[in-house]
């Protein structure tokens, strides 16, 4: 009888460490239905109780498994958060988009193949 009490107690004691590290080591925005300093004494002062309580309503929701396609995507900016990426305008209000459409179109005429006058080409 004495080992059963003995376990139960050093899994208490498991459960309240790792429980007690999830919650120091989890962003405070992922935290659920408490603020994290919340969940910290929640943990703390009631070990048992308080470890089952952040695991079931505090702790983080797992994410669905990644698709193949988010898999190869992984460590690459999402299309709208690259940096340097500047923001839809009306292009009449922006000069400077104005001036190198101008510049380009001049570039390309300067560039594009003579044509001869049809009374020379015979």
């Amino acid at each position: 009888m004495v080992y059963i009490y003995e376990a139960m107690g050093l899994i208490t004691l498991v459960l309240w460490i790792y429980c007690l590290f999830d919650v120091i080591t989890t962003p405070d925005e992922a935290v659920r239905n408490l603020p994290k300093i919340l969940w910290v004494f929640v943990v703390l002062l009631f070990p048992l109780v308080g470890s089952v309580i952040w695991l079931v309503a505090g702790r983080p929701q797992a994410l669905p498994p990644a698709t193949p396609h988010q898999r190869r995507m992984a460590g690459r900016y999402p299309e709208y958060d690259r940096p340097g990426r500047f923001e839809a305008s009306n292009p009449d209000d922006d000069e400077e988009f104005l001036r190198r459409l101008r510049e380009r179109a001049e570039e390309q005429r300067r560039n594009a193949p003579k044509k001869k006058p049809e009374d020379e080409q015979d």
